[in-house]
Order: C-alpha cells, then sequence, then structure tokens
C-alpha cells in the first residue's frame, strides 16, 4: 500500500478547487415581500444551510451560505458550484461592504458557520470539516461542512447518533469518520474503566486514547476519520469537551500507481490507468472529479487551448468566464463559429479598420473576432463593407494589405446582465438578442413560451405593445399609450375605439360572396344560441331546459344619469328602404313612463307607424293599477261597463241603453270619433 506524497495532494486540491466556483456575480442577501420590504429572516421557507438573494431586479434565489451572515441587505458574492450544482455565497461583495458598513464590513465574513450550527463552545465546534455534538443535544453530531480527500462534498447537514458501549461500568471512545462512498461511520474503541484518561483537559487524547483511535483508524485506513468523542455506558448527552480531533492524523490511503509517469513516451496517466494515448490522461474516479483548476493570484487565463501555432482557440478567464472559438472573449460564456479567411485586406488606425475588397457586412457582426498580425481584436459595430471598429487598437497598427481571419459568435452570455445574444453580442436593455429568424415549431401545443416576472408574453415598442398578465391571464392590447383591447381573465372583453368619432367594433364579412355567419353564438357543446347572417339579418334563441315556463330571449332598456320624468322611455325603431332611400324610419315600439315615481309607477306601451306626412299613433297600452287601451291617439281606458242584458224582439228602452254603452266604449276607446 502507498501513502500518495503530500506535496502531490496539495498540488492536487489547488488544481481541484480552482475551478469549483464559475459564474461569480454579485447579489444581495434577502427576500423582498409582498410589501415591498426586505424579510427579517432570509432564511425562511429554506433548507438549514440555505439563504435568500436577489439581484438588482428584486428576483429571489436560493443559495448555500457556509460563510457569511445571514443579515438582510449585505452585498455578496454569489458562485455556481460545479461540484453540488447549487449556487454558494462565498464572501461579501469587497467593493461595496466596505462602502455601506464602513469599519464593520470585515466582520460580516464571520462565522464561517451554517446557520443551524449552535453556538460553539469552542473554536473546536465551527472548523471545517470539525466533529461537534448537535444543538438539539442527545447523543448526536455533526461534522461540519467540509471537502473530503476524497473529493466529495460534505454539506453538514447529516446527523450522526452515538451508541455507547453497551458493558457497564465501562467507557470508549467513538471514532467518526467519512466512508470513501461519502457516508458516515462510527466505531467504538475498546472498553475501559471509568476511572481511565481518554481525553486531557486540552481535548487532546492520552497516550492511552491515542493508542486506542489508531487501533481502528489503522484498521479502516480508507475511511477518513475526522474525530472521536468519549462516551461510556448509559449516558444520554454527549460534553463537547470530550471531543478529539484527528482529521489531520493520517488522510486516507490511495491505491498504488495512482500516479504513474510513462519516460518513454512522457505521457502522464493519473487514476486508474486505461487506454492512455495522450501526453496527459485523467482518469477520475466514479462520482469524482476529473481536473480542478485553481487560481492563487491572477493569471491571464486558467486554461488556454491553442492550435500548433500557438493561437488560442478557446479558453476559461480567471473569473470563471468560457470562450470557445474566441481568443479573446469579452464575456462571460461566448460561442463562436469557426475562423474562416477575410475577404480583400484591411488597415487600422486606432479602433478603426479600414478594408479594401472586404465585404465586413456579411462577414462581421458586433462580437465577431478579427485576427491578424498575430493578434485578435472584438468588432464592436460595422459600418460598411469597408468600415467596422475594434474594441482597442492593434499593436502596431496593421499596414494596408494585411489579411485577416474572422469568425462570428453563436451565443454569447454577460456576467453582469445575465443578457445573451444569438448570432450578435448581447445588449444592455435586453435579456436576450437573436441577430437572424427564429423558427418555432413542434407537435403537441406549447411550442412557444415565453415569461418575464410579470408578464407570460410581452411585445412593447414605441407604438404597439401586447402583453399577457402572467398573474391574472389577462390579455392587453395597447396603441400609442392608449386601450384598445382588454380580455380579462374570465371572458369580459373590453373594445376602446381609437377616439370617440370611431368605431369600437367592425365586423365585415370576407368578401361580398361572403355566405357564412358574421356572428356566431354557441354553447360550450357548439349548439346554436342564435347568430348574425352575412346580410345582417340577426337569430337569438336561448336554450334552457325549461318545459312549461318562460323564458327572456332580449332585455332593453334605458338608463339615465338625471332624473326620469313622463315620457321618458326606450324604444325600438323599425327602417325600411323606400323607392330612393334606404333605411326610412316606418314604425316604432315605445315603452315610456306615464308616471315615473316609483312608488306609483305607470308606464304606457305605444306602437306608431309612419307614413309620409309623419308618425302617427296605432295603439296606446297602459299599466295603472288595471290595464287600459287607446286607439288612434286616444288616452287609454280600462274595461267598459255593460252589465247583464238580452235585447228583446223588438227596438225599446233596453236595446237602447245597450247600443248606447256599446257606442260610449267605442269613442273611449277611440275607435269613433
Amino acid at each position: 500500500m502507498t501513502t500518495l506524497d503530500p506535496n502531490v495532494l496539495a498540488a492536487l486540491q489547488q488544481v481541484k478547487s480552482a475551478i469549483r466556483h464559475i459564474n461569480r456575480r454579485r447579489r444581495t442577501i434577502g427576500r423582498y415581500g409582498a410589501n415591498g420590504q426586505l424579510e427579517a429572516d432570509p432564511t425562511a421557507g429554506l433548507p438549514a444551510g440555505c439563504i435568500w438573494v436577489h439581484d438588482e431586479r428584486r428576483v429571489p434565489a436560493r443559495a448555500k451560505n457556509l460563510t457569511t451572515e445571514a443579515a438582510p441587505g449585505i452585498d455578496v458574492v454569489v458562485a455556481f458550484n460545479v461540484d453540488t450544482g447549487e449556487d454558494d455565497v462565498i464572501g461579501v461583495d469587497t467593493l461595496t461592504t466596505p462602502l455601506r458598513f464602513g469599519d464593520a464590513a470585515a466582520a460580516l465574513n464571520s462565522p464561517r458557520k451554517l446557520a443551524a450550527t449552535p453556538t460553539p463552545t469552542s473554536a473546536g465546534d465551527i472548523i471545517v470539516g470539525g466533529l461537534f455534538a448537535d444543538e438539539g443535544g442527545g447523543l448526536v453530531m455533526r461534522i461540519a461542512p467540509t471537502w473530503t480527500p476524497f473529493g466529495a462534498w460534505w454539506d453538514g447537514t447529516g446527523l450522526i447518533t452515538i451508541t455507547p458501549t453497551a458493558t457497564s461500568g465501562s467507557k470508549s471512545f467513538a471514532v467518526v469518520g467519512i466512508q470513501p462512498d461519502g457516508m458516515p461511520i462510527v466505531t467504538l474503541t475498546a472498553n475501559r474503566p471509568l476511572a481511565y484518561p481518554l481525553v486531557t483537559v486540552n481535548r487532546l487524547p492520552t497516550i492511552g486514547g491515542a493508542a486506542d483511535i489508531k487501533a481502528v483508524t489503522d484498521a479502516a485506513p480508507t475511511v477518513w476519520w475526522v474525530g472521536a468523542v468519549e462516551v461510556a455506558h448509559g449516558e444520554t448527552a454527549l460534553n463537547p469537551a470530550k471531543i478529539v480531533d484527528r482529521r489531520f492524523w493520517a488522510l486516507p490511503a490511495l491505491s498504488a500507481g495512482v500516479f504513474t509517469t510513462l519516460a518513454t513516451s512522457g505521457n502522464a496517466v493519473i487514476g486508474t490507468a486505461g487506454a492512455n494515448s495522450a501526453r496527459l490522461n485523467i482518469n477520475a474516479a466514479a462520482g469524482g472529479k476529473g481536473v480542478i483548476v485553481r487560481a492563487n493570484t491572477t493569471p491571464d487565463d486558467l486554461i488556454q487551448l491553442q492550435d500548433s501555432t500557438g493561437f488560442t482557440l478557446s479558453k476559461f478567464t480567471p473569473s470563471g468566464g468560457l470562450g470557445l472559438g474566441v481568443p479573446n472573449p469579452q464575456h462571460f460564456f461566448q460561442v463562436n463559429n469557426v475562423f474562416a479567411p477575410g475577404t480583400g485586406t484591411i488597415s487600422t488606425s486606432g479602433t478603426t479598420i479600414t478594408g479594401s475588397g472586404t465585404v465586413f457586412n456579411a462577414e462581421l457582426v458586433a462580437g465577431s473576432t478579427v485576427y491578424a498580425g498575430g493578434q485578435a481584436r472584438r468588432v464592436t459595430s460595422v459600418g460598411t463593407n469597408t468600415l467596422a471598429t475594434i474594441n482597442s487598437a492593434f499593436s502596431p497598427d496593421l499596414p494596408a494589405g494585411t489579411t485577416f481571419i474572422h469568425n462570428k459568435p453563436i451565443f454569447v452570455m454577460d456576467q453582469a446582465t445575465g443578457n445573451a445574444g444569438m448570432g450578435v453580442a448581447p445588449v444592455s436593455d435586453v435579456n436576450l438578442y437573436l441577430y437572424g429568424n427564429l423558427r418555432v415549431g413542434g407537435t403537441g401545443g406549447g411550442v412557444v413560451y415565453i415569461r418575464t416576472t410579470t408578464h407570460a408574453l410581452y411585445y412593447n415598442n414605441p407604438d404597439l405593445m401586447y402583453e399577457i398578465a402572467q398573474a391574472s391571464g389577462d390579455h392587453r392590447l395597447r396603441a400609442n399609450s392608449i386601450d384598445r383591447l382588454r380580455v380579462i381573465n374570465g371572458g369580459a372583453v373590453t373594445i376602446y375605439p381609437q377616439t370617440a368619432a370611431l368605431v369600437a367594433l367592425d365586423v365585415r364579412g370576407f368578401s361580398a360572396a361572403q355566405s357564412g355567419n358574421l356572428v356566431d353564438f354557441k354553447t360550450s357543446a357548439g349548439v346554436s344560441l342564435g347568430s348574425i347572417s352575412a346580410i345582417g339579418a340577426a337569430t337569438h334563441a336561448p336554450r334552457d331546459a325549461a318545459t312549461s315556463s318562460i323564458t327572456t330571449a332580449l332585455t332593453l332598456g334605458h338608463n339615465t344619469s338625471g332624473t326620469p320624468a313622463a315620457d321618458y322611455g326606450t324604444a325600438i325603431q323599425w327602417q325600411l328602404e323606400s323607392s330612393t332611400t334606404e333605411n326610412v324610419p316606418v314604425g316604432r315600439e315605445v315603452v315610456q313612463w306615464h308616471t315615473p315615481t316609483h312608488a306609483s309607477r305607470s308606464p304606457d306601451w305605444v306602437l306608431y307607424l309612419s307614413d309620409a306626412g309623419g308618425e302617427r299613433e296605432i295603439l296606446r297600452g297602459r299599466a295603472d293599477g288595471s290595464a287600459a287601451v287607446g286607439f288612434f291617439g286616444a288616452s287609454p281606458v280600462g274595461q267598459q261597463a255593460g252589465g247583464a242584458a238580452t235585447a228583446g224582439a223588438t227596438y225599446g228602452v233596453t236595446e237602447q241603453t245597450m247600443l248606447q254603452k256599446v257606442y260610449d266604449a267605442l269613442r273611449a276607446f277611440g275607435l269613433i270619433s
């Protein structure tokens, strides 16, 4: 069994940790509530060790917090942990925090412990990877968050229960470790009498105690033994003063032949040997990491990929940025297509490129890379086919006749804003800038999904805006900041004309040959309730389950902002086309107040017909305690009294009385003058 050289292990650990965190960005601790204020508890609703952070738009996100005070409003640096697949808070923002908190800023990076870690009884309780008693008490312990020698992250949330020796009157160490598979393990040492000293007052093992621990660790050399705690038979709680730290007594043994140099070819192999034919072969263990690169200073780049001439094809920048096909990435993530020879030749003066026989508009866009004279520059704008601007000058300026190669951005993401560009560099006011065409297709629906913090769909330019509100589902179309159409979730539709003189809703046929209805009204099952035909004829036929009752099919009314008086009402008007004129009024059906006072209200129903000389009242009905009717403009009267009578064979007084009553009734109703 061969133990890895400590210097080699330290170097590998530095390499591993360098690219643990990528996509560093500034965030602020806390989450805004519905009242627009930061919530007092920035860990509300989150698992232990996590915290709410938000960006400048107040969009909240969750991140692990192992380093800083959980105080709302503190600016921190958040980065993506490639090992855990989560965002980590890696420290306070060293630029803004001193400005906001002054001399108190330095203390905000402590205590370096999880929010769930109890108030320490000693410094050992907050050592990274240290063993300490859980705040819940009893025989439960925790191992503080740490990287293990196996390249895995221990998040510190797992609870480890200690079971004391079963031998009465005895005690021992419970030795705690982490196995290569990431699972904790607890092993008891040999039993000792209760008076036997195992731990000193300084929390160090005695000679006998150290020997007991070593016997356990030597028996399992592949385990990373973190610490031990003295515990006696029958004890129900742990004593923090009896915890011994043994993380660095000896690291777990590694298999022989893990690092081998093949002198005959110069190739190096790290990890289990396989079909290794490259200069450097790194074979990661299952669940482990192949390479971690850490920048302890500030190098130009973490990793560069070059061609045989030394030209940089791709690189990882010290800030975590990645450029693929980009020798000089200016953004957090940038992918360019392959380099191609440029048409014509170029020369430069400062940041201006002048072309001869070039086609810049076809070959370059903002974000393209131009490589010439052994230097690469980024295009910031393209003016004409022979004029473009770059981010910085070539040194020295390129002379006339210089050949060049170029490529274009495929996908670019800016780290500070999170904005991205496809086929072009991102811009500050657009989350995604697509330079080119977009085709969306698919089956099963849902082929397009657009969502902002407040809208499911949002289109806006200076003259026209269309939005679908995310929370309510309302649709809204506006032109020149004026509502034109609103569809309220639940079915209500509001249509606004552009001006007071224009039509709000105009329904037209497809052509003069329109045969289908202009409007159909149907039930959810598609059964007709009515329609407006192509010629304007309307049908209205409510459908319900009634069989022996009357259903109201049409309701007409009239309301006023004033106080109704006699003759206030509403009407239906009929029109016909005459021999020379369309829409000639020919009749009205009117309902109006005879008496508008609510307590004694009395309405009239009037039928008018119009001829060339004007409108004529044909019939008037009235409800005024009883039914009344009048013809030809006569005031309505109720039913006339006649009495029971039988006419005789000859005309006499009885017959005269009966005839007089009929005559009086006809005059009262207006049927005779």
